[in-house]
């Protein structure tokens, strides 16, 4: 049997309804299945409801344990005043639609003047999650009877009603865009003891994808270069431009509403105070001062506590980023660096071998003597010959033996498969720009101890460090961060502007921001590739917006349809585009230094050795002259 709970709402002295007991439970287990949902509250009120209102609720349970629905009674006053997650969405039936369920829903759609976004809250949160059905007399107008009872926009509340011929009930959607709009309704179903229950197969945010032009207040932090103030009126940003706004405007034209955009007192994103409350624009959301927040705010665990978030538009590194250093002098280790030693062992030891065997092959022939105005191949000739094969020199005579030219042979092939390994390897040495990095990762940052680490005021940033988990993260909180909390910058452009005119200064900031706002740093800069961590963000909303349902939807549709990222090529200038990719890499002169003493050493050494050779031949001239 199926755990479900159905709310009926009796009252004393009902008059007697259009609907059977069998119609209220076939028509409740038609939606029921529709819905997929797995609990409803048959709720009464707590005083005696009379023999008949007694007889109705035991019918009703009977019905409803024969169709396997488990039925539970619940007071009104209980329901409206419990914390007890008794299901994610509960079905809500009402069997009548006399003045005492009016004024009930009335209680329960308290108009609040204080409250943002719809100007109405429900008196518990079980109401909000609910939904609802009402069985209406045919007698009784829709309009008239909800004439000043708020339905909120999230909600979803149907009435169904007989038509004239009692021939089908139709099941009618009912909600409110703003709590002084007009009700909005909509035909979702229909039902026959026949045929059962019929429902739309239009989707839930098909039928509520206007908005009837409500305007949305929204917190903006500028967020450059993905955000920026295009237009300023009396010193106050009336007009935005960048990437979130392209966004943003996608989203005002899908569901038709505008949008007041506030500025924060504090300019900044926010965090949890001291105290427990919150500053910046997540606070202005938490206060329900604004309904959304347009920037890119991180996903934390605090602000997922305290505020919604729409789905993901952004999923980036967040680097520490210093002064770009020189480049790494070469030295006689990179010459070296394309093979590791073993291989370079093993290459020596080939060579050797080579040498042994081209030398007895050319010393067991038995006719070698006959070679005599020919190369002789003992083991100084051969390995003059292996090694000159190893780098790639060819030779004027080639041995006359079978065994030795296969030796050749041999020799050739393996020196030219390991010349091409290496050449392939050393190209992408020389291709590869090599800075000499103070340090390489946050243990390092740690180490050198010269470097003042700086990131965004008011950020999620600034909470990563300082509630981080690992030991080494917290470290550079307390000793790089914190010393300075006073004084971070308010931007990034801040941020890059300090790298290049303080002395040793590094700043966590994107690579992608980085590039957006290059043209703002004086200097060049670097980002520390193992110094970083990942952040997913998107545009924040407050947990009880009605709206937020929708807003999430939107998102994902804007991200599968690829209008996502239209918005990104629209928003990204090709001068821009430019600076995004990055430049082709040049070998420099301090790349190939080592390169060219090797060639002076090698000159120099050559001259030295023809300069003693001639001297010997001088000398070994003079002595034969004397002795004759």
């Amino acid at each position: 049997m199926i755990p479900v709970m159905i709310l009926c709402l009796f009252v004393a002295r009902v008059k007697s309804s259009e609907f059977s007991v069998d119609t209220v439970v076939a028509v409740s287990v038609g939606v029921l299945d529709t819905h997929f949902s797995c609990c409803v509250f048959l709720m009464c009120h707590t005083h005696h409801q009379g023999l008949r209102e007694d007889w109705q609720i035991a019918a009703l349970s009977s019905s409803f344990s024969k169709s396997r629905v488990m039925s539970v009674l619940l007071s009104g006053e209980v329901f409206l005043s419990s914390k007890r997650e008794f299901c994610s969405r509960p079905l809500n039936v009402i069997r009548s639609s006399d003045h005492t369920i009016r004024r009930y829903l009335q209680q329960v759609m308290v108009q609040c003047p204080l409250c943002l976004f719809d100007k109405a809250v429900s008196a518990s949160d079980n109401f909000r999650r609910a939904r609802w059905l009402m069985f209406m007399d045919s007698s009784t107008s829709v309009e008239e009877f909800f004439a000043g009872i708020h339905i909120p926009f999230g909600s979803e509340f149907l009435v169904a009603q007989w038509s004239a011929q009692r021939v089908q009930l139709s099941l009618t959607e009912l909600y409110r865009v703003h709590y002084a709009s007009p009700l909005q309704t909509f035909c979702i179903g229909n039902w026959t003891y026949n045929g059962g229950l019929s429902w739309s197969s239009v989707p839930f945010f098909t039928r509520r994808k206007d908005l009837k032009g409500i305007a949305i207040k929204a917190a903006v932090i500028p967020y450059n270069p993905y955000l920026t103030v295009a237009k300023y009126r009396d010193k106050k940003p009336v007009k935005y431009a960048g990437y979130l706004t392209e966004l943003w405007n996608e989203m005002e034209r899908r569901m038709n509403f505008t949008t007041v955009y506030v500025a924060p007192r504090d300019a900044v994103f926010g965090f949890r105070l001291d105290n427990g409350s919150w500053s910046g624009a997540v606070g202005m959301v938490v206060r329900k001062e604004v309904d959304v927040g347009i920037s890119f705010f991180a996903y934390m665990v605090d602000r997922m506590d305290a505020v919604g978030f729409l789905p993901p538009i952004w999923n980036v590194k967040l680097m520490v980023h210093i002064k770009q250093p020189g480049m790494e002098v070469s030295s006689l280790s990179h010459i070296l660096s394309p093979f590791v030693s073993t291989l370079w062992g093993a290459v020596l030891s080939t060579i050797i071998v080579l040498t042994v065997i081209l030398s007895t092959t050319w010393y067991m022939n038995p006719e070698y003597k006959v070679d005599a105005g020919h190369t002789p191949y003992n083991l100084y000739e051969s390995w003059l010959n292996v090694f000159g094969a190893f780098c790639q020199q060819g030779h004027d005579e080639t041995p006359r033996t079978g065994a030795s030219r296969l030796v050749y042979i041999t020799t050739y092939l393996i020196a030219l498969l390991l010349f091409v390994a290496y050449s392939a390897s050393f190209m992408s040495f020389l291709a590869v720009r090599r800075r000499d990095m103070p340090f390489a990762d946050f243990n390092g940052l740690l180490q050198d101890g010269t470097y003042k680490l700086g990131v965004l005021s008011g950020s999620a940033r600034v909470e990563f460090f300082k509630k981080s988990n690992v030991s080494t993260l917290k470290e550079v909180y307390r000793k790089l961060i914190h010393p300075g909390a006073g004084n971070l910058p308010s931007s990034d452009v801040e941020g890059l502007q300090r790298i290049c005119t303080r002395e040793k200064y590094s700043y966590v900031v994107s690579d992608t921001t980085l590039r957006g706002l290059g043209r703002s740093a004086p200097c060049s800069i670097i980002g520390v590739p193992q110094a970083y961590y990942s952040i997913t963000a998107s545009m924040i909303i407050s947990k009880t917006c009605p709206y937020k349902r929708i807003f999430s939807h939107h998102v994902q549709e804007i991200k599968r349809t690829g209008i996502l990222t239209r918005i990104e090529g629209t928003a990204w200038p090709p001068k821009y585009t430019e600076i995004l990719d990055d430049p082709p890499s040049s070998v420099t002169l301090e790349t190939v230094t080592i390169f060219f003493i090797v060639l002076l050493i090698g000159v120099v050494t050559s001259v030295f050795v023809l300069v003693v050779e001639f001297g010997l031949h001088k000398l070994r001239q003079s002595f034969q002259w004397v002795t004759f």
